[in-house]
């Protein structure tokens, strides 16, 4: 300001400009944001190195390093020993520098007016430096307007929500504008993990207004939660948020809650990961839709039947889905018993109901169905089923077990003793223990 009203003596040339009837207030060479200035570069080589000044009270600092161009030009400056203007300029590019080396310098005018300090531009927030209490609808978390994990907030304002508070860089002072959370507790991540959809958006009305697995809107490996909020069991430590402000997709990041987008090698479940309500009507077994052996279940649902508890492996955690049963009482054999005629189909038509069966199920076999209490003797104990949803070929695990009309009376019926296949069962004989009359066939018996 000294040098502009000619109190300081100066090189020829900047006498000269004041001596001259259109002589131009003398600006530092820095002050490109106010003055609009193209380049430094420019300016030094047409010999414009100085430029009206913005005001009597304005701080300057030099963006570039001195050439030997700019030496004649700011001899004086040095003479006038204005240590004010160093401090601001090195304090400036240390700010500048501090914070990231793409950080330029902004103009934030102070409320006693004149007074210009540096601000840093911060590309991670959109619309640096504007009003956003509308666009907002107030103070906080604002990710519409403001961008990912960023937040409207005004500098010393004691209404704002905690997500304002020790903020550390500002586009502007005088109102509410955009910024960039410093405390983790509200920062977010732009990008979700694989297998999560629509990161950042509101899950809560998609997902029929409940937190917890929701594959149509946040995909296989997403569930719907809030931060800081309670949430289903599924959302138990979750860390990673792309939007703090509301009901949103994110990660399963507590394994038990983990879902198999892909069966695991070697499962023979069909119709992974797809819902098998329809399809198989109820829970339980359902060989026609899920595969031989599995069943058509659903992550703790209620009133599930027995072969779908204890189940660690889905595809799917927010329907019923087909699944392999895990009890060792619910799996079923995949490979046939020896001698055992059509292996896990259904065999109560072609054998007239439950029991010994040697027409459709081979000699020696039944016709039984896992946990009936209503087929006869010859199905007790059995612990291999090629399915355990309906009758079944089976082997009985007695020999005595194979026998028609097991501990009755056959005299009458068989007209004595030796071999009596309509009443006893093929192969099979009415015999007495302990009579030597019998013919040979009841020698050896053991099992009456």
């Amino acid at each position: 300001a000294e040098l502009a009203r000619g109190l300081v003596s100066r090189p020829p040339r900047a006498a000269a400009m004041r001596d001259a009837p259109d002589a131009e207030e003398l600006q530092p060479l820095t002050s490109r944001l106010a003055s609009g200035g193209d380049s430094d570069a420019d300016d030094v080589e047409g010999g414009d190195v100085w430029r009206e000044l913005p005001s009597a009270g304005a701080v300057y600092s030099r963006g570039r390093s001195i050439t030997a161009a700019d030496l004649d030009e700011s001899w004086y400056a040095r003479r006038t020993t204005k240590a004010a203007l160093v401090v601001a300029a090195a304090t400036g590019c240390f700010v500048a520098m501090y914070y990231s080396p793409s950080a330029v310098v902004g103009w934030i005018r102070g409320s006693a007016g004149g007074v210009e300090s540096f601000a840093i531009t911060n590309y991670t927030a959109k619309h640096w430096g504007m009003d956003c209490y509308s666009e907002c609808g107030g103070a906080g978390m604002c990710p519409g307007y403001c961008g990912y994990g960023n937040a409207c907030c005004r500098l010393g304002d004691p209404t704002d929500p905690p997500a304002c508070v020790g903020i550390l860089q500002w586009g502007a002072t005088a109102y509410h504008t955009c910024v960039v959370p410093t405390n983790p507790e509200y920062q977010v991540v732009e990008k979700g993990p694989p297998g999560v959809k629509n990161w950042g958006a509101d899950c809560w009305a998609p997902c029929g207004n409940r937190s917890g697995y929701c594959e149509s809107f946040c995909g296989v490996e997403g569930v719907c939660c809030r931060y800081g909020h309670a949430n289903a069991p599924e959302c138990t430590g979750v860390v990673e948020y792309g939007n703090k402000g509301a009901y949103t997709c994110v990660g399963i990041a507590d394994q038990i809650y983990h879902v198999m987008p892909q069966k695991p090698n070697g499962s023979t479940v069909r119709n992974w990961g797809e819902n098998c309500l329809a399809a198989c009507n109820t829970s339980g077994y359902c060989r026609e839709f899920c595969g031989l052996g599995n069943a058509c279940c659903r992550f703790e649902g209620a009133a599930q039947p027995s072969e779908c508890l204890g189940i660690i492996e889905w595809g799917s955690k927010s329907q019923h889905t087909c699944v392999a049963p895990a009890s060792p009482a619910f799996v079923t054999a995949k490979v046939p018993e020896g001698g055992v005629e059509h292996w896990s189909e259904d065999c109560w038509d072609a054998c007239g109901g439950g029991g010994a069966c040697p027409q459709f199920c081979g000699i020696g076999n039944a016709c039984c169905r896992f946990g009936s209490t209503q087929d006869p003797p010859e199905c007790h104990g059995i612990a291999a089923f090629g399915t355990k949803e309906q009758h079944t070929c089976v082997k009985p695990v007695a020999p005595y077990l194979y026998v028609n009309h097991f501990a009755e009376d056959c005299s009458g019926p068989c007209d004595g003793a030796g071999y009596c296949e309509d009443w006893c069962g093929p192969g099979n004989a009415c015999c007495k223990y302990g009579r030597a009359e019998d013919p040979h066939e009841c020698r050896g018996v053991t099992y009456y």
